[in-house]
């Protein structure tokens, strides 16, 4: 599992062509390398405001409905969404520092 950890900091752009904004959300990604060993460090990461509003702060995992299968069998990725974490479900790995 992928841990996200969402902060309370939005980020609103602009968009290109000027017809509006969006807002991203900064989270921190906790990763492992090829070989699956965590990371040092988490990773900063920007995430798209989902349609529920800013994610409350706090440890979230990619949500299951983020990852299809195309029609040609090829394992693709949605619109990520995430779901919340309960603390006393969280792994001494995942809360590595």
């Amino acid at each position: 599992m992928i841990r996200i950890e969402m902060t309370n900091e939005v980020i609103t752009n602009e968009k290109r062509d000027g017809s509006g904004t969006y807002q991203r959300q900064v989270a921190y990604a906790h990763t492992c390398d090829e070989n699956g060993k965590p990371e040092r460090y988490p990773r900063k990461v920007l995430v798209f405001v989902g349609r529920n509003g800013v994610y409350a702060a706090g440890d979230y995992r990619l949500a299951p409905q983020s990852v299809q299968v195309s029609p040609r069998g090829d394992l693709e990725m949605r619109f990520p969404t995430f779901e919340r974490i309960e603390q006393s479900k969280v792994t001494p790995v995942d809360k590595r520092a």
